[in-house]
């Protein structure tokens, strides 16, 4: 595969990616009365709402930042290093919770795969596009 393809792979998986958590974060952004948690109905408190709100915002803020870097993916290398790394410590603490209380409910247990394996995959990839689109 050419190096300006796999470019073009990574810039589209990319932007498929960054879909989950900008509709998800919007959607968290609603706070308590968020649908996914229609099942299991939460309480009407003012900081688990406030605090599900701001970290959902986290969200839209990666997806918006993942956006932003699609057009020059090769340059861009501190800036997804980090967000990678964010992806991944998030998805520390959801193996933490399937540690101390058990498994979520499905697609939970995907997406643990997902933000664990795709930072990694991610790193590697960029960096490989990065130094190959230079030469």
């Amino acid at each position: 595969m050419s190096k300006q393809r796999s470019r073009r792979i990574l810039q589209v998986v990319i932007g498929l990616l960054a879909t989950a958590p900008l509709l998800t974060g919007l959607l968290g952004m609603t706070g308590v009365d968020n649908p996914i948690y229609s099942s299991h109905p939460l309480p009407d408190y003012v900081l688990l709402d406030s605090n599900l709100r701001y970290l959902n915002g986290f969200s839209v803020g990666i997806a918006l930042t993942l956006y932003y870097m699609i057009p020059h993916i090769e340059s861009h290398t501190i800036l997804l290093r980090a967000i990678c790394g964010i992806i991944f410590s998030g998805a520390v603490g959801r193996i933490l919770s399937i540690v101390f209380l058990g498994l979520p409910p499905f697609p939970m247990p995907v997406f643990v795969l997902i933000e664990i394996m795709a930072p990694l995959i991610l790193v590697v990839w960029q960096n490989n596009i990065r130094f190959s689109v230079k030469d």
